[in-house]
């Protein structure tokens, strides 16, 4: 059996009036984009030369006491995809320098931080002696390439 009598609405009845819910009727959302706008000025001081000085040790020699040794290279990055470099890179960037006041990355601004970075790969990263982009995903040259990208962008706002 039904717990209310057949015809009766619950909003019919009085003791369940306070606790009715109406939902308002929703037409559409409206996206309001900020107004961050991000640009970048790159220089000759943009440019980072990644060296097999500046990366880590590209070949590992691991051998136990017992069993064959192993050698440990790079060759899982030496076949990563640009885009993916750029992607972890841009995150970086924007973990590292754009987060709001409660230390969260400011999301929305990671289509124009990947733009900015994909330009500063093009144009300003310089692979030497055998390196190849994926390195710079290391420590030292993914910290070096922030500072160099972040500073473009600095400049960029300082010349307004």
């Amino acid at each position: 059996m039904p717990p209310f009598p057949e015809g009766v609405l619950v909003h019919a009845i009085p003791e369940r009036v306070k606790s009715e819910i109406r939902f308002p009727r929703v037409v559409g959302y409206r996206l309001a984009p900020p107004d961050e706008c991000l640009a970048a000025s790159f220089d000759a001081n943009s440019t980072l030369l990644l060296t097999p000085e500046l990366v880590d040790p590209s070949i590992t020699r691991n051998e136990g006491m017992i069993g064959q040794g192993v050698g440990l290279g790079l060759k899982p990055l030496e076949s990563m995809r640009q885009t993916a470099v750029l992607d972890h890179l841009t995150q970086r960037l924007l973990e590292r320098n754009w987060c709001d006041d409660e230390g969260q990355p400011k999301h929305y601004l990671f289509g124009q931080l990947r733009a900015i970075t994909q330009q500063w790969m093009d144009d300003y990263l310089v692979c030497e002696n055998g390196t190849y982009p994926a390195q710079i995903l290391h420590h030292e040259p993914l910290e070096l390439a922030c500072q160099r990208i972040q500073h473009a962008i600095d400049a960029n706002y300082a010349n307004e």
